[in-house]
């Protein structure tokens, strides 16, 4: 994004590549890589300069038409480039999870097992977590969820007993308008204060190639001195189709079918 860009820190660079693949008529491959580098000037004013590096395979096994496997495994880096860091550690985790569909009904469970390497403390960090999220779609233009989630997702140094509940509406009103809200409870236990969020999201697709968005997010922290802290984001997006080859005849065949020797054409 460069140096103006309008973000946290005014001045950052975000790369993104993701991969889907098929690889039998049941198994499918995904992959990902995200790397994001804030203060790219490092300046010792601000309180970090974080680098941050992630890396994710997983492979889905359609087992039935109503149950899927995922087994995901998942490389993080998180590293603050300033002279005096706070926080440079590295981070794994291999996750197994399961989806159910019982009518109207999706069900998810999922487990895993991470392990964090915090270079600065030279301690490594071995915990487990867990989540199950449930989805309901009452109409085809309603949809209703709910979760719950023990340990934290991704890399997480200081604070592996992280728990969080959570739901959310998803709505359709008209063709090509979604609607969609989620509230969050998430405890960190001693690690810090709890925190609520709540996020509201509008969606128009028109033209079938174009979409605008509107995301408005608000973080409380009930009980705590900590300020609130609130966020919107507008986008706007095109697709473009970008044919990888281009196709040809092969050749054809003129004739008359008739019937019979010198008959009538059929």
């Amino acid at each position: 994004a460069g140096r103006d860009f309008s973000g946290y820190y005014r001045d950052s660079e975000s790369s993104r590549l993701q991969l889907g693949a098929p690889i039998t008529a049941n198994v499918e491959f995904s992959g990902s890589y995200y790397h994001d580098v804030f203060n790219l000037d490092a300046d010792p004013s601000r309180a970090a300069a974080p680098m941050q590096r992630r890396a994710r395979a997983g492979l889905r096994l359609r087992q039935t038409p109503r149950t899927a496997w995922t087994l995901d495994y998942e490389h993080q880096q998180c590293k603050d480039r300033l002279p005096a860091p706070t926080v440079d550690a590295l981070a794994e985790q291999a996750a197994l999870g399961v989806t159910r569909l019982l009518g109207g009904l999706t069900a998810r469970f999922s487990g895993s097992f991470n392990r964090v390497r915090d270079r600065l403390a030279a301690h490594v960090y071995d915990y487990s977590g867990g989540s199950a999220d449930f989805s309901y779609a009452l109409t085809p233009r309603q949809t209703y969820t709910a979760f719950v989630q023990a340990g934290p997702q991704g890399l997480v140094v200081d604070s592996p007993r992280e728990t969080a509940v959570g739901g959310g509406v998803d709505l359709t009103p008209l063709d090509g308008l979604s609607l969609s809200a989620q509230l969050e409870r998430r405890d960190r236990g001693a690690a810090g204060p709890p925190s609520m969020r709540y996020l509201g999201t509008a969606r128009w697709r028109f033209l079938k190639t174009n979409t605008l968005s509107l995301r408005a997010q608000w973080f409380d922290f009930p009980g705590a001195s900590r300020p609130s802290v609130a966020s919107v984001l507008g986008s706007y997006s095109h697709d473009f189709d970008v044919p990888l080859w281009r196709r040809g005849d092969l050749g054809g065949l003129v004739g008359t079918i008739s019937e019979g020797r010198g008959g009538r054409g059929l």
